[in-house]
């Protein structure tokens, strides 16, 4: 009967541990896609940039502004603060995937602190637009791939600590 416990224990704890690094693998994913979809949506009568208080205006021809184009007009413009957030957005994801080829505690609690730090960031930190300009979906996918990492990473510390 014990020896059956035990077997009933590893599988269970083998099957959390694939799904925490099955998280930590979608999260990850999730972060450079978001990069690719529409960080801004709407219309705006002049070219992409920011005005001095960091409000981004979208070009006439464009109705929405992916994160890879909102982070070179970001640089052009020096709006650091977005800068700033979009780097820890990138930085959560080289931690997520060191993570997923290394087994240092070190590295997965950069997972967490980065993957929990990305929402608040973009909520104060984030794209803004004109009144006509909202957030679009990447901004919204980022803060999920972020939060699902982190989860993931905590998940796989605390199996560990578990198996101790």
């Amino acid at each position: 009967m014990r020896l059956e416990t035990r077997v009933h224990h590893q599988t269970e704890g083998e099957r959390r541990s694939r799904a925490a690094i099955a998280g930590l693998a979608g999260g990850a994913t999730a972060l450079p896609l978001s990069f690719f979809l529409p960080w801004l949506r709407g219309v705006s009568a002049r070219g992409t940039r920011f005005t001095e208080d960091g409000v981004a205006i979208l070009p006439a021809d464009r109705s929405s502004i992916t994160g890879w184009e909102l982070m070179g007009a970001a640089l052009v413009d020096s709006q650091w603060s977005l800068i700033f957030v979009m780097a820890v957005v990138l930085a959560t994801l080289a931690f997520a995937v060191a993570a997923l080829f290394t087994e240092r505690g070190w590295v997965f609690v950069a997972v967490q602190v980065a993957g929990w730090s990305v929402p608040p960031l973009l909520l104060v930190f984030g794209p803004s637009g004109e009144s006509s300009v909202g957030l679009g979906g990447g901004v919204w996918i980022a803060s999920l791939g972020a939060v699902v990492t982190a989860l993931a990473a905590l998940r796989i510390r605390s199996t560990w600590a578990d198996s101790l």
